[in-house]
This record gives structure tokens, C-alpha cells and sequence, in this order.
């Protein structure tokens, strides 16, 4: 999407809040995006919290315009050239900011913000500077599982596990102090009364009333659980063969990286190479779906003979697998491991009735890792398969 198509879908959205029509937005909300988009990243902030004035000045104080906004938001920092992921929360966190300090610039329980405070989609809660809870809408209460009832008298804190309440306020008040802008933003995963798991997306604004002789900490939290869900699924599927469920090669290549990385320049690692002897043969007698049924049977067992071993097993190919021994390796827990793998296919597998004999070819290294890359082990192991399947092991 260009910048024009991000400022009509914020448009869309604002408008389903009222009271100011798709077509009196665009214009304006065109010039903010580009606005935005053009900001340097050391002004990105301040850009956003001047965005979510002018918006407000639209006549649009609902703080649900937060929640229409951050998709949008989102995805114009995604769009830049180059890309820079601090500035999704530089925008994200000016846009909070500025909205936040229009929704305390003005008396508290006018009658137009309650209406708004009360029938937001958004979680909101006022906190006296302590993070003691003076107020929340509903949004807010359905967020973490309670009732207001509950939350007057308590810090916003009490919803994370009690040990960790302590630790967790001082890192937000710290947070706080040390923001140019008196306002931070944090996302959590915490426990509902109810037992569930619920990740949030918080913005933290430090503000003061008109007179300035109050002082105030507002929230705004939104549900994140189904984002964060469906972004971690697609890090896993990135990281996992569909088949066989097992780490794929990408996986194994960041696991060695780490490994690498973090191990003393003496420190040993052991990597075995293996595929299936004549798999392409069941493929062609059998049939391919056969052949599948019968590779996640294999991965099954492989799986098991490695992670025996304290080791991890990864598929690499159509037949191909990787086992990694980490530090501290030797030759004796390398030994033993090839063994046990070659045991673990010592019997037939049935697959859909037909008893199939399965063997494989392993090589084995042995290899220090001082000065030694991913691909270069990998590449060691290979030469150790082949060197197996031509000696017949």
C-alpha cells in the first residue's frame, strides 16, 4: 500500500467513529500521513503527538481514534524506506501521548469524554501519579478480568503475578522519569483472574489537570493476543518443517549461529549428517503419500533418539536430517548417539498396513568451534554422510 491508501483506510476508520464524515477527513488526513511518513526519525514522536491533535481538533475525541489508528499507524513505520522498527513505537507512542494529553487538557468527567471514556473500545484507566486507580471504563475492566469495584484503590500493577508487582512498577516508574515525554509504551503478557493468559499493548502518559495542580498517570491498553499469536505462528512455521513438524534448516542455521556465538573458542560440538537409504524406491512403489506418512514415522523416532541425548534433530531435505550434540560434546556422546540412531530404525515401520524396512547413512564430526561458520559444519557433516554411504554405514 502507497501513502494514499493508508490515508483512506485511517480515514474509514475515523469515520465510523462520527461525527465527521470519510470525505471532510481525507484531505487533512492525507497531509498527516504524508506528514508523518517525512518526519526524521529523531522527530517521528512529536509527529505523531501533533498528528493526534489535529485529529482531535477534527472533532474526533473518542479515545477509540486510538485503536483505529495504531493498524494505520503501524503500517505507514512499515512502509518507510529504509526500514526503521524503532519508528512504529515512535508513532505509536506520540500518537498515545498526544491524544492522552487532549483527554487530560480538558475537565475529566465533562459530559462529552465520559460518553467517551465509557463506551470506548479501548482499555482506559486514570491513576493518580502513584498509578493508584481513580477510574477505568469498562473496556478497561473486560481487558483484565475485573470489576472496577475491585480496581479503585489498587495500582494498575495488581494485575501482574504478586512477585513481580514490585519490580514491575519501578521499571515503569523509571521508565517514566527517564522519557523526554512523560510517556512510555510496554507490552505485557499477564494472567486474567480467570486464569487465561492475555497479552496487552499499554501506553503510559504522565499528565496534569488544566490547572495543573493535579497529577495523573492515564492508560491505554489494547488486547494483542490474537496479533502476537498469529505473529508468533508465522515465526514458528518460518522455523518448522510443515511435514514432520520437526526445526528445517533455517531453524538449525540460527541454532548453530547461536551456538557458535556464545561457546568458548575450545568448546566441541558434534554434527551428524543422515538421510534414508533408497527412500526414492518407496516413493516409487508406494506412492509419495506413503512416502510422507512414512518420513514423519521416521522423524518420530529420530526425534526421540536425539532429544535422549540432550540433542537437537532438524529435517534439511526430503530425506535429509541434522543432528546437533551443543557443547560440551565428545566422542563417546557422538558414538553413542549414532547408535541409538540406527537403533531406533532397527525395526520395520507400518505404514497404512505395508511393513517397511528403513535404514540410514549417518555421518558424524567431532568439531572445535573456534574460527568455524554454520555452513562450513554443515558442509564437514555432509562429507562425513558421503564418505558413510560409500564405506556402506
Amino acid at each position: 500500500m502507497n501513502l494514499d491508501d493508508h490515508a483512506d483506510e485511517w480515514a474509514r476508520r475515523l469515520a465510523e467513529l462520527g461525527p465527521v464524515s470519510r470525505e471532510s477527513l481525507a484531505d487533512g488526513v492525507r497531509r498527516i500521513v504524508t506528514e508523518l511518513a517525512e518526519a526524521p526519525p529523531e522527530s517521528a514522536f512529536e509527529a505523531a503527538e501533533q498528528a493526534a491533535r489535529r485529529i482531535a481538533d477534527l472533532g474526533l475525541t473518542d479515545p477509540a481514534v486510538i485503536a483505529a489508528s495504531v493498524p494505520v499507524l503501524r503500517a505507514v513505520a512499515e512502509s518507510a524506506t529504509p526500514r526503521d522498527l524503532a519508528l512504529g513505537d515512535a508513532l505509536l507512542g506520540g500518537f498515545g501521548t498526544g491524544f492522552a494529553r487532549v483527554l487530560c487538557a480538558g475537565p475529566p468527567h465533562a459530559e462529552g469524554y465520559e460518553m467517551a471514556f465509557r463506551h470506548s473500545s479501548i482499555g482506559i484507566s486514570i491513576g493518580d501519579e502513584n498509578g493508584m486507580i481513580l477510574d477505568a471504563n469498562p473496556a478497561f475492566e473486560r481487558l483484565i478480568g475485573r470489576d472496577l469495584a475491585e480496581l479503585r484503590s489498587t495500582t494498575g500493577f495488581t494485575m501482574f503475578p504478586a512477585d513481580r508487582q514490585t519490580e514491575v512498577r519501578e521499571r515503569v516508574m523509571r521508565a517514566l522519569d527517564d522519557s523526554a515525554t512523560g510517556s512510555i509504551q510496554i507490552e505485557g503478557r499477564f494472567p486474567r483472574q480467570d486464569g487465561s493468559m492475555v497479552w496487552t499493548s499499554w501506553t503510559v502518559t504522565r499528565c496534569a489537570s488544566a490547572d495543573g495542580e493535579r497529577r495523573y498517570l492515564l492508560g491505554f491498553g489494547e488486547d494483542i493476543t490474537e496479533r502476537r499469536t498469529t505473529t508468533e505462528q508465522l515465526q514458528w512455521q518460518a522455523m518448522h518443517d510443515p511435514l514432520t513438524a520437526l526445526p528445517n534448516r533455517r531453524y538449525l542455521l540460527d541454532r548453530l549461529h547461536t551456538v557458535v556465538d556464545e561457546s568458548a573458542p575450545e568448546a566441541r560440538a558434534g554434527v551428524c549428517a543422515l538421510d534414508l537409504d533408497n527412500f526414492k524406491e518407496v516413493n516409487d512403489s508406494f506412492g509419495h503419500i506413503v512416502g510422507d506418512k512414512l518420513l514423519a514415522a521416521v522423524s518420530n523416532r529420530l526425534e526421540s533418539a536425539a532429544a535422549a541425548h540432550g540433542c537437537v534433530l532438524a529435517r534439511t531435505g526430503g530425506d535429509e536430517f541434522v543432528v546437533l550434540a551443543e557443547p560440551p560434546a565428545d566422542q563417546d556422546l557422538l558414538d553413542r548417539l549414532v547408535a541409538a540412531l540406527h537403533k531406533a530404525l532397527s525395526t520395520p515401520i507400518t505404514v497404512d498396513t505395508v511393513s517397511i524396512d528403513v535404514t540410514v547413512s549417518i555421518g558424524a564430526v567431532l568439531v572445535t568451534l573456534a574460527g568455524q561458520g554454520p555452513d562450513h559444519l554443515l558442509t564437514r557433516a555432509d562429507q562425513a554422510l558421503y564418505a558413510a554411504k560409500y564405506a556402506g554405514s
